[in-house]
């Protein structure tokens, strides 16, 4: 049964892989095409192209051998790697190209077509799927409205009614966790992750370091709650017992993450500068034949963030570095993830000839409607951003205004027990417990579907439950603060209910 798992979980990655690498897979071969009229030389050159196409490489490895060494031919080669292959549309690309191979069509001719079918269908796939996205957002809305409603409704009627108090609560509890667990997993499955930074091992040590910090906080911060909540030294002398949890969790997590989104912020801005820069580079290359000149063309131009990094790859030229090689190190330095791959691109298209022109352009087009699609993602984590934070606030602010009316429900109930026993007296420490495991669970589902939706780094989880977190605990505080006059109004009422018990 375990070996059997495994391998489920090893196909699931291996699709998964090949899903999220499929575009770049396409707008390589597109640029190999133009390098060679031989459909073999260009299967040879991407069955080399690890770097660039990862584990689709192998697909193409696969391919070169068993038309070398088998002496398959190609369209049969092709169509026999591609019924080995379970990820759907890497599948009936092959066979796709299978198809072409064996009626003689100019492989540069299928590519182009295959380009911009793969471009209208990304756009297309992903507008549908922000409209899912919007469609749970309107779901989680109502959820945790529900749940607010819900969590306080079920606490008072366990006290009113004399129901099993422990257990209703943990129910409730469990069934809110539920419900947001189920929306967030959802929202992650309606779209592709879209990571800023790379994960190259020449990205900068203090990146490095920082990421690691990032999980290691994240665990020492969500595992620290429990133990402060339940823990019999309170920390009154600081906060509530609700409160000084929650902020001394997401402090650290709001610090870290947002050293981390500086870091994500830097390579955004590289982004975005990008696609007129590797346009211009690319014509410059059609026309000198040379990088070393081009980057002397287009360094005349000003691309942000980016200027700094063309000096060094005209510094790297005149030392005598191997093109490809260079034009990688840009993608390295720029700590983009989005261009690293098509820096990746650009550099086998440079060591295999391909028209410059011609691959620059699709990189151009690619990079633009990849921007385009993460602005709409901005645009719905922001409304969900927008929902996450007051919800956050309410419930924070009703649940401390509940814990005094509880509490001052509860001595009441004490004092009248003996003559009206319906009312079931909740220690205060259950509420404490309570409520802090729903403000928990909730900083916990929201930051995950806002972290979902935006797919950038793992920093943005990080960022916003630190966020949350501390809201709750800020705002909790000051609506406990603003309740305690309500207790302290109901301790005179209580001397004077303990004065008339005593003389009955």
């Amino acid at each position: 049964m375990g070996i059997g798992l495994k391998s489920i979980l090893k196909g699931w990655g291996e699709r998964r892989k090949l899903r999220e690498i499929y575009p770049l897979m396409v707008i390589h071969l597109y640029s190999l095409s133009t390098a060679s009229p031989s459909s073999r030389d260009i299967m040879k050159m991407a069955g080399k192209s690890s770097l660039a196409l990862s584990d689709a490489s192998k697909i193409f490895s696969k391919i070169s051998t068993l038309v070398e060494k088998w002496h398959y031919t190609l369209h049969k080669a092709v169509r026999y790697v591609a019924s080995q292959i379970s990820e759907k549309r890497v599948k009936k690309f092959l066979q796709r190209l299978s198809d072409s191979v064996n009626v003689n069509m100019d492989l540069r001719d299928f590519m182009k077509v295959e380009y911009e079918k793969m471009m209208a269908d990304k756009v297309a796939e992903f507008d549908r799927a922000v409209e899912r996205v919007k469609r749970l957002i309107e779901a989680y809305s109502a959820i945790m409205t529900s749940s607010i409603f819900l969590s306080v409704s079920m606490l008072l009627t366990s006290m009113i009614y004399g129901i099993d108090v422990n257990r209703i609560l943990t129910l409730t509890t469990v069934a809110v966790a539920t419900s947001l667990a189920f929306i967030a997993f959802f929202t992650s499955r309606s779209l592709p992750k879209d990571p800023i930074l790379h994960d190259d091992p020449r990205r900068p040590e203090k990146l490095a370091s920082i990421e690691r910090m990032n999980l290691i906080i994240l665990i020492m911060s969500l595992s620290s709650i429990p133990p402060l909540i339940l823990s019999p030294i309170k920390l009154s002398f600081f906060l509530d017992p609700t409160s000084a949890p929650m902020i001394l969790a997401g402090a650290p997590l709001l610090m870290i993450g947002w050293v981390g989104r500086r870091w994500v912020k830097s390579a955004r801005e590289m982004d975005e500068n990008y696609a007129p820069f590797v346009k211009s580079l690319g014509d410059a290359l059609e026309v000198s034949g040379s990088l070393k000149s081009a980057c002397k063309v287009v360094s005349i131009n000003d691309y942000g963030p980016l200027n700094k990094l063309l000096k060094r790859l005209g510094k790297r030229l005149e030392l005598g570095f191997e093109q490809g090689k260079a034009i990688e190190m840009l993608g390295v330095e720029s700590l983009s993830n989005l261009i690293l791959s098509t820096c990746r691109i650009e550099a086998d298209s440079l060591r295999y000839g391909s028209r410059q022109a011609i691959t620059s352009k699709a990189i151009h087009d690619y990079i633009l409607s990849h921007l385009a699609n993460r602005k709409k993602r901005r645009q719905v984590a922001g409304a969900i951003r927008g929902l996450a934070l007051p919800l956050q606030a309410i419930f924070s602010a009703l649940s401390a205004l509940i814990s005094v009316l509880t509490r001052i429900l509860s001595e009441f109930a004490k004092l009248i027990h003996a003559w009206f026993p319906v009312i079931t007296p909740i220690s205060y420490d259950t509420i404490t417990v309570y409520f802090a495991g729903l403000m928990l669970a909730t900083a916990v589902a929201s930051s995950y579907m806002i972290y979902s939706i935006e797919g950038d780094s793992k920093f943005t989880f990080t960022y916003q439950l630190g966020m949350l977190l501390t809201i709750s605990g800020v705002v909790h505080h000051l609506a406990l603060l603003a309740s305690m006059k309500l207790l302290n109004l109901a301790s005179g009422f209580m001397s004077g209910m303990e004065e008339i018990v005593e003389g009955i």
